[in-house]
């Protein structure tokens, strides 16, 4: 309000749904100032503000004036939020930096839109208890494969929480006893997700699609020249939220991957040096340069007595101990898919 009075702030994104990770961004929409003129004026006039802040990088301090939707983009000290307006330059900043995008609400629809997805996913998650860790252990593994960004062809965090909203969806329907499980369920739904869409699902030739009532439809895919999977936003879904993912063979590879990862018994090397064996998750986030060993000592252990095999530690939040796990077993061809389709 300093610079509009009646202006206010919206979160909105990964921090607004708690699905963020240690290296998400805080999204931030500021709204009653489009009367006040231009967006990018509005931009330049807080980036100026912002920047004697104390906790404010200003180093960092930068304005996106060409983008769909421009944004204004900077760093903040985590730890001196509340630090007086001195210059930071005097002391010694906080080692830990918040990256932070803020836009406006000059753009009508598009950011509002963000505002509605916001709401939607909170509902989801409430509606789908195991929807949180399965989210937030697949956006770390797209992460760690640096295929979490759609402007390099890679998968966005919208679109593959509506790919899990999905699945979960129709888990119910495909496999009730399983779902309802207590101990078993979110790992066999981790397991049965990443063979699903890494798999079985071919995004050329079918569409993730929402009815009126936010229920998740698989059906055929028109004939198009786009590489690009179609995941319509429930919200509009001749909207397609996955446009920007051209390398959705690379996102699926990894999916593919990960389940076999999964799926594999742990090398029992660790013993011998008395260190504890690591979980499959923490094999799984690994970085590939530093995987490759492992792996190599793994392919000459299987030919040894197997190993018993865990999955464990499936989220901060949520611990799922699942010993071999043993993977649903069910055929779903693209037949099948237009089978539930039909159903459906």
């Amino acid at each position: 309000e300093e610079c509009w009075s009646g202006a206010r702030v919206e979160l909105y994104g990964s921090f607004a749904t708690s699905l963020f990770l240690n290296h998400s961004d805080i999204d931030l929409l500021v709204t009653g100032v489009s009367q006040h003129g231009p967006v990018v004026s509005h931009m330049r006039m807080l980036a100026k503000v912002l920047q004697k802040r104390a906790w404010c990088v200003s180093s960092s301090v930068r304005t996106l004036e060409r983008a769909t939707v421009p944004v204004l983009k900077l760093e903040a000290f985590l730890t001196a939020i509340d630090a007086p307006d001195v210059d930071v330059s005097t002391g010694t900043p906080p080692s830990i930096r918040l990256p932070v995008d803020i836009t406006f609400d000059g753009h009508g629809s598009t950011v509002q839109a963000c505002l509605h997805a916001r709401d939607f996913v909170n509902r989801q998650l409430s509606n789908l208890p195991s929807l949180r860790p399965i989210v937030l252990i697949l956006k770390q593994l797209l992460y760690t494969e640096k295929l979490n960004n759609p402007y390099t062809g890679g998968l966005g965090s919208y679109s593959l929480l509506l790919l899990v909203s999905a699945h979960l969806h129709l888990w119910k329907a495909w496999a009730p006893p399983m779902a309802s499980l207590p101990t078993h369920n979110l790992a066999l739904a981790l397991l049965d997700f990443l063979h699903f869409f890494g798999v079985v699902f071919d995004f050329s030739r079918h569409e993730v699609r929402w009815t009126k009532d936010h229920l998740p439809v698989f059906c055929q895919a028109p004939p198009r020249t786009s590489t690009s999977p179609w995941v319509g936003n429930p919200l509009d879904d001749e909207h397609n939220v996955a446009a920007g993912t051209f390398a959705m063979w690379r996102v699926q590879k990894a999916f593919k991957e990960a389940h076999q990862r999964l799926q594999s018994p742990l090398p029992p090397v660790w013993a011998s040096v008395g260190e504890a064996p690591p979980s499959h998750l923490e094999l799984l986030f690994q970085q590939k340069s530093r995987r490759k060993p492992r792996e190599r000592d793994r392919s000459r252990e299987l030919e040894s007595p197997s190993y018993p095999s865990t999955l464990a530690q499936a989220s901060s939040a949520s611990a799922v101990a699942a010993t071999s796990p043993r993977e649903i077993q069910r055929s779903r061809s693209s037949e099948d898919l237009g089978r539930l389709d039909d159903q459906r």
